[in-house]
This record gives structure tokens, C-alpha cells and sequence, in this order.
């Protein structure tokens, strides 16, 4: 998978953010709690059925 979007970061747990997609699908990645409620360009990496996993461009 190589995409990346530009997604809002939600507080879930320390050190990993929940965002959601258009269509309503989570995207979890890893973060401090400075990228609460910041937009943040992520690459999704894995694909689990009714969620994504990614990590942060760089």
C-alpha cells in the first residue's frame, strides 16, 4: 500500500492516534499527544479489514 493523506489526529491511547478516513475507516498511528487535534500527513501501511495501520511522513 502506498498512499498518504493528510488526517486529524484524535487522542486514543498515550502514544498512538485514531483518525478516520471519508468513508468512516480508522487509521491508528503511533504520536505523542502534542498531534491532538492537528492535522497530520500519514502513510497507510497495512490494511486489516475495517482499519488501517500507518505512520507519520516524515
Amino acid at each position: 500500500m502506498n498512499s498518504s493523506l493528510g488526517l486529524m489526529a484524535v487522542d486514543k491511547e498515550i502514544n498512538e492516534h485514531d483518525s478516520c478516513l471519508s468513508n468512516n475507516i480508522i487509521v491508528h498511528f503511533p504520536g505523542d499527544a502534542s498531534l491532538i487535534g492537528e492535522i497530520v500527513d500519514v502513510k497507510l501501511l497495512e490494511v486489516h479489514g475495517f482499519y488501517y495501520m500507518g505512520a507519520i511522513n516524515a
